[in-house]
């Protein structure tokens, strides 16, 4: 059964000066990106295609008439992280189409993780080698 997308996760991330992990800039990209409609899953199935159906039938199963765009990763790729919360090796995200991969891309861009793939493709490559940075209060209050 697929549960609710991804919330804001309660952490000190949002707290000035302190520094975001990959992992809690993905977090926080998800759950906003569930404000737009777009269903947001972290660490979720361990088969990509049936999650995929699981999740198109969860949403259209509440919203019938909803397009049904989704972004997801799976439980395997949740060991793409360490302890810390950044990647030692690439995350691959899962997503609906071409639409949801803009926004995605965006919204990541945003957040200062960097994102490989064609944009027209079914997945999305958050590569090693992301640091980890200042939240954006902090970063307005050095400018």
């Amino acid at each position: 059964m697929i549960e609710q997308p991804a919330s804001r996760p309660d952490s000190s991330v949002d707290q000035p000066g302190t520094l975001r992990s990959t992992r809690d800039r993905l977090l926080h990209v998800f759950a906003d990106l569930t404000t737009h409609g777009i269903a947001a899953y972290p660490a979720l199935g361990t088969d990509v295609e049936g999650t995929r159906n699981a999740i198109r039938r969860a949403i259209l199963a509440r919203f019938p008439h909803a397009i049904g765009s989704y972004i997801f990763w799976s439980v395997p790729g949740d060991a793409a992280f360490d302890a810390n919360g950044e990647l030692v090796q690439a995350l691959t995200l899962h997503h609906s189409g071409q639409d949801v991969a803009r926004a995605v891309c965006w919204k990541l861009h945003e957040a200062g993780v960097i994102v490989e793939g064609a944009q027209d493709q079914l997945s999305l490559q958050v590569p090693v080698g992301q640091r980890a940075l200042p939240d954006r209060s902090a970063a307005r209050a050095l400018a």
